[in-house]
């Protein structure tokens, strides 16, 4: 019996794991799966590992709100998760926008960014604060969309409430300004 190359268990196991995502890429829904080849210690390949997500259970892990909206898209520009997705419909291609295409260029960071919202299921039209942040390993990225009239109303709620506290800390200030003059006065009006 002679040892086999030590090329052949990793090339079969390329096979195999390559039919079993030709299988799985054709499932509806199916589309996240992450593959590692595990090595020892001085770099020869012993295995690959894989893990595969239907883009419901992903979509699941993304937080929802009625006022913010996170979506995740590939290295396409195509929707692949965002909290209630329709992974039975086709993939939205967001690749149009300003947004997506500096994320894709591997771009970080945040700004206002209109969007018209045309045939999408997205949190409204008009301005949106976005932030972006690309995934480099999947050559994906992750999008937060807040509607800039939320921060606007947030913003405001604050500066009244901010407004209220300082009313309050002046009127108290005022009250107990007016208390010491009183008793400042009896005291005085004792004294003599």
């Amino acid at each position: 019996w002679e040892r086999p190359p030590q090329y052949l268990p990793p090339v079969i196991l390329i096979l195999e794991y390559g039919f079993f995502l030709g299988v799985f890429t054709q499932t509806p829904g199916m589309r996240l799966t992450k593959i590692a080849c595990v090595s020892t210690t001085d770099g020869k390949p012993i295995g690959i590992i894989a893990a595969a997500y239907s883009l419901q259970r992903v979509s699941r892990w993304l937080p929802s709100s009625s006022n913010r909206n996170i979506r995740v898209v590939d290295q396409k520009g195509q929707l692949l998760a965002t909290p209630g997705i329709n992974v039975f419909a086709a993939p939205e291609d967001l690749s149009g926008h300003d947004v997506v295409k500096k994320v894709l260029a591997g771009q970080e960071g945040d700004g206002l960014f209109p969007h018209s919202g045309a045939g999408e299921q997205h949190a409204g039209e008009g301005l949106f604060f976005v932030t972006y942040k690309p995934l480099p390993s999947l050559g994906w990225g992750v999008l937060t969309f807040v509607p800039y009239q939320a921060i606007t109303d947030r913003a405001a709620a604050m500066r009244r409430q901010n407004l209220l506290f300082a009313i309050i800390v002046i009127g108290l200030a005022i009250i107990g300004g007016l208390f010491i003059m009183l008793l400042s006065r009896r005291q005085q009006a004792l004294v003599s």
